[in-house]
C-alpha cells in the first residue's frame, strides 16, 4: 500500500511540474512572469532560459516521447515561416539574433506538450488529458484574474495608490508604451501591473489609469485571458457558479477596457448563435434580433470608448501590421519581426520593408488551414468541451491586432496544438465522416 501511495504522490509531483512548466511557457507571450522568474530585463534572454530548461525537461520527463505528429500541417507550417524569414531576415541585414530564442523556445514547448498529451493518454481518457494541458493556462489566467480584482478593490474600497514600484524603466516589455511621456508602469504590492496613461476608457474603472494584470497592455490581458471562460463555463457546472463566473468575467472586462476585446466577444457570440442554429435559420435571427435590442438599449457612454478606440492611432498601428502582411513587393522581402515598417508616433516608417511574396504565401497557407480547422471545431459538438471551438474562434479573431508578430508566441503554439488534437480526435473523425 505504501508503494502504490508514494507512486501516487510521484505521479501527481510530475504533473505538478509539467503544468509549471506549460504556465511557464505561456506566460512568456506578453507577460511579466519570465522576468519576475528569472530577474531578467530582456524577453530574449527570458526565452533563451525557458528554452534551455525545455530542452533539459524533454530529455528528463518525456524520453521516449519525444515524438511529433506528421498531421500537424500548422506546427510545420509555423516552423517553416519562422525559418524562412531568418534566412530572409539575414539575406537583407533585417534580423535580429534576438530572436532565435523565441524560435527555438516555441519548439520546444510544441515537442513538450505533444508528449506529454501522449503520456497522459496513456493513463487517463482524452477530456482529462486535455485538462492537465490546460491547468498550466489556467493558473496563468487565475493569478491575472485574483490580482486584476484585488488591486481594483484596494483602489476602490480602500483608496489605495496603485503608483508605486514603479517598473517601466526596469523591462524591455514595457518600452514601447513608455516613449510616450504621458505612460508609466507601476506594480503595487506585487499584484497586478498598473499602467498609468491618459487614455482613460471607462471613468469608473479607470480612474487615474488602467490596471493590466502581469501583462503590458488592456489588449495583451485579453487575449491570453478572457477566451477561458468558454473553458470554464465548461467545467462550472451548476446554474448559479455559471452565472457568477460570467460577471467576474465581465467585472474584469471593464476594469481592463480593451476594445478588441469587447469586439472579439461579439463576433464569438454571434458565431456561436450562427453555429448552433445553423440548421434553424429562424432561431439564428431571432437571436441575432436580440442581440441586436440589447445593443440598442445599453448605453452608448458605456460602449463609446471602443469608437474611439477605432478611430485612434492604435487603430493606424493595427492597420500597418495587416497591410505589411497583406502587400509583398518583392520576392523574399525582409524580416516581418522588424516593427520599423510601422507608422506611429514614435516611428518614422521604413518604406524598404515588405513581407515578401514566398512569406506572404505561406502565411496564406497557414490561416486557410487554420481557419478550416478551427471551423470544423466549431460545427462539431463536443461532450468533453462545449464551447472549446470559441476558444480558439476568439484567439484568431484577437490575433489580427498582432498580425504577423503571432509567429513569436508560445500562446499560438499552444492553441494550433490543442486545434490538432482536437481535429485528429477519434470522435471528431466519426463526426466529420
Amino acid at each position: 500500500m505504501s508503494l502504490s501511495i508514494s507512486k501516487l504522490r510521484s505521479w501527481n509531483w510530475k504533473l505538478f511540474i509539467d503544468s509549471f512548466i506549460i504556465f511557464l511557457n505561456i506566460s512568456n507571450s506578453y507577460s511579466l512572469i519570465p522576468y519576475l522568474f528569472f530577474f531578467q530585463y530582456y524577453r530574449a534572454v527570458n526565452s533563451g532560459l525557458i528554452a534551455i530548461i525545455n530542452l533539459i525537461y524533454i530529455i528528463i520527463r518525456l524520453r521516449k516521447n519525444v515524438t511529433i505528429s506528421r498531421k500537424d500541417d500548422l506546427f510545420f507550417l509555423f516552423i517553416l515561416i519562422n525559418v524562412v524569414n531568418v534566412f530572409f531576415g539575414l539575406a537583407t541585414d533585417t534580423f535580429g539574433i534576438g530572436m532565435f530564442p523565441f524560435i527555438f523556445s516555441n519548439a520546444t514547448f510544441y515537442i513538450i506538450l505533444y508528449g506529454l498529451f501522449n503520456m497522459y493518454l496513456k493513463v487517463y481518457p482524452f477530456e482529462k488529458s486535455i485538462w492537465l494541458l490546460l491547468r498550466g493556462y489556467i493558473w496563468l489566467v487565475a493569478i491575472s484574474i485574483a490580482g486584476t480584482l484585488t488591486l481594483f478593490l484596494l483602489i476602490k474600497v480602500f483608496n489605495v495608490n496603485p503608483m508605486i514600484n514603479d517598473i517601466g524603466s526596469n523591462m524591455d516589455l514595457f518600452q514601447y508604451n513608455i516613449r510616450d511621456k504621458n505612460n508609466s508602469y507601476f506594480f503595487p504590492y506585487g499584484l497586478s501591473v498598473f499602467f498609468k496613461t491618459l487614455s482613460i476608457r471607462i471613468p469608473f474603472f479607470q480612474k487615474d489609469g488602467i490596471i493590466v494584470g502581469f501583462f503590458h497592455e488592456p489588449h495583451t490581458f485579453a487575449f491570453l485571458v478572457i477566451p477561458s471562460i468558454f473553458l470554464l463555463l465548461h467545467k462550472f457546472k451548476h446554474f448559479f457558479s455559471k452565472i457568477f463566473l460570467i460577471f467576474i468575467y465581465i467585472l474584469v472586462m471593464l476594469i481592463v477596457a480593451s476594445a478588441v476585446n469587447f469586439m472579439a466577444m461579439l463576433l464569438c457570440i454571434i458565431a456561436y448563435v450562427v453555429f448552433k442554429y445553423r440548421k434553424k435559420p429562424i432561431y439564428a435571427l431571432l437571436s441575432l434580433g436580440v442581440i441586436f435590442i440589447v445593443f440598442l438599449v445599453v448605453d452608448p457612454h458605456l460602449y463609446q470608448f471602443i469608437i474611439d478606440k477605432i478611430l485612434s492611432r492604435s487603430t493606424d498601428y493595427t492597420l500597418s501590421m495587416l497591410k505589411f502582411a497583406f502587400t509583398p513587393n518583392t520576392l523574399i522581402g525582409t524580416n516581418f519581426y522588424d516593427l520599423s515598417y510601422i507608422d506611429t508616433y514614435w516611428n518614422d516608417p521604413n518604406p524598404l520593408l515588405n513581407i515578401g511574396f514566398i512569406t506572404f504565401l505561406l502565411n496564406i497557407m497557414f490561416l486557410i488551414i487554420f481557419i478550416y480547422k478551427i471551423y470544423i471545431v466549431n460545427i462539431n459538438y463536443y461532450k468533453e468541451f462545449p464551447l472549446i471551438g470559441l476558444f480558439f474562434l476568439y484567439f484568431l479573431f484577437h490575433s489580427i491586432k498582432v498580425s504577423m508578430y503571432a509567429y513569436s508566441l508560445s500562446y499560438l503554439i499552444f492553441i494550433i496544438f490543442l486545434v490538432n488534437a482536437f481535429i485528429t480526435h477519434k470522435s471528431v473523425k466519426k463526426m466529420i465522416k
